[in-house]
């Protein structure tokens, strides 16, 4: 989860240099008087990641609107932080840890005491956002920010007369993230954990293949893990939500004009993508 929801995405700095020829992948879909471009985002970005396609930028150069997941405003970011801690604490008395199998406990322990967190409240935290909380706490660690990733570029840098609009209201994120089961959002956690712990160059991994627009290793990195961990959160956090969003995006084509449509990288990939979803509803769309 922690590569796929959105704000929290787990990313670094890159170390490497792409290849001139390699670029985020971008899908199109066209009819005779609209336009519509699908662009997956990388939330948390180092400030020099060198990500902005010139179609892209033309693209926006011209957008009549601009989809995110959610609106980027200061008044949905209020709403998710009063939702957050509607939905994402435990109830009085109950501790995380002693939810979590005895090596999940301890690992952790191990990384609140490596980042410095302050243990007693990430304690009191249901199982989904504290698999965020210690997800942001890492990738911030290693050089990634909301600030830099695409979604806060994409509004600073588009002219304000290109109308905003969202998939889904901060409620409806929420209530995706934290509707399953304890069970559920456990085995998610304990996965995140694990990734934290044992393998955190998946984290620059993930980068590089978003770059080379490498879909296969997108999936293989950071979707199938997830699948096989936690079908429920798998289901609920890309599945359902991509279903959702295909109608959106058929019900925008019919319509006129061009639009520019951000969500994360791992909406557009494998096989319940929202390019799979929308070819299977008979629509061309153009891309990889």
């Amino acid at each position: 989860m922690r590569r796929i929801v959105p704000a929290l995405l787990a990313l670094l700095a890159i170390a490497w240099a792409a290849p001139a020829f390699a670029q985020p992948p971008l899908w199109v879909l066209r009819d005779e008087d609209s336009t519509i471009y699908l662009f997956g985002s990388i939330h948390l970005l180092a400030p020099d990641t060198p990500w902005r396609r010139p179609d892209l930028d033309a693209a926006l150069a011209r957008a009549d609107d601009l989809w995110f997941e959610l609106p980027l405003n200061p008044a949905a970011d209020q709403a998710i932080g009063e939702l957050s801690r509607i939905y994402g604490n435990q109830p009085r008395g109950r501790r995380l840890s002693d939810q979590l199998a005895p090596e999940d406990a301890a690992r952790m322990s191990r990384i609140v005491d490596r980042f410095a967190l302050y243990g007693p409240g990430l304690e009191g935290l249901r199982p989904w956002i504290a698999e965020l909380a210690l997800s942001l706490a890492a990738d911030s660690r290693a050089g990634g920010s909301i600030e830099f990733g695409v979604d806060r570029a994409l509004e600073a840098s588009t002219p304000p007369s290109v109308t905003r609009r969202a998939f889904e209201t901060p409620e409806e994120q929420v209530r995706s993230l934290s509707g399953a089961s304890d069970v559920a959002q456990l085995a998610a956690l304990a996965r995140t954990l694990k990734d934290i712990e044992e393998t955190p160059e998946l984290l620059l991994t993930v980068t590089r293949l978003w770059m080379q627009g490498d879909l296969t290793g997108l999936d293989a990195t950071a979707l199938s893990p997830l699948r096989a961990a936690s079908p429920e959160v798998y289901r609920r956090l890309i599945v359902d939500r991509n279903r959702r969003w295909s109608g959106q995006i058929e019900a925008r084509l019919r319509g006129r004009g061009v639009t520019v449509m951000v969500v994360g990288a791992g909406h557009l990939i494998g096989f319940d993508s929202v390019p799979a979803m929308l070819r299977a509803r008979g629509l061309v769309v153009e891309g990889p």
